[in-house]
């Protein structure tokens, strides 16, 4: 569907806040995706939402007084801005910035693609 960012994103911390109160956790934020871009998100894009995301979990699980949670943040894309190495290093140090602007938790994991991909049984990258 080609939703609206407003409505991407309202459904995205809904099914978070989902997330957080059934128990989880370890949350996996990932940013990239947005199909009314011709190709891959500027990264100053990804890291907003991706900050945006964050700081609306950790001020709902604040205000509900629930556990702490970890984040793994990156992108499941095979292909586009972020996979190579020197923009993927920009892409945390910059998400680092702000996430710490905001004194908000860094992530315990990052997902980094390599442009490999597995189709059943075989790598197809």
């Amino acid at each position: 569907d080609k939703l609206s960012d407003k409505e991407a994103m309202a459904r995205a911390k809904t099914s978070f806040l989902s997330d957080l109160k059934a128990g989880f956790a370890l949350l996996h934020i990932d940013a990239t995706v947005d199909p009314h871009y011709e190709g891959y998100l500027p990264l100053e894009t990804v890291i907003k939402r991706t900050v945006e995301l964050i700081n609306y979990i950790e001020a709902e699980r604040r205000k509900d007084k629930l556990e702490a949670v970890s984040y793994e943040v990156g992108t499941e894309e095979t292909m586009g801005g972020i996979i190579d190495p020197k923009a993927f290093e920009q892409f945390l140090i910059n998400l680092i910035r702000e996430l710490d602007s905001y004194g908000l938790p860094k992530p315990d994991f990052i997902v980094g693609q390599t442009g490999t991909l597995i189709k059943m049984r075989g790598n197809a990258g």
